[in-house]
């Protein structure tokens, strides 16, 4: 009876997993949709700041 019910819920997590998966392979956009990084900034004090610190580094 336990060999049974083992074999039983472990093929329902193989089921599982391969359901979720082929979730991501067949409509990943519908899938991922929340994740991953969020868009790239576009404000301009985000692209200077980072082009100061690189000068200050550079003329060291």
């Amino acid at each position: 009876m336990k060999k049974h019910l083992a074999t039983v819920l472990a093929a329902l997590g193989i089921a599982f997993v391969l359901w979720f998966g082929s979730g991501f392979l067949l409509t990943p956009q519908t899938m991922a949709s929340g994740f991953g990084l969020p868009d790239w900034p576009t404000e301009q004090g985000t692209v200077s700041r980072g082009s100061r610190a690189s000068a200050t580094w550079a003329s060291r």
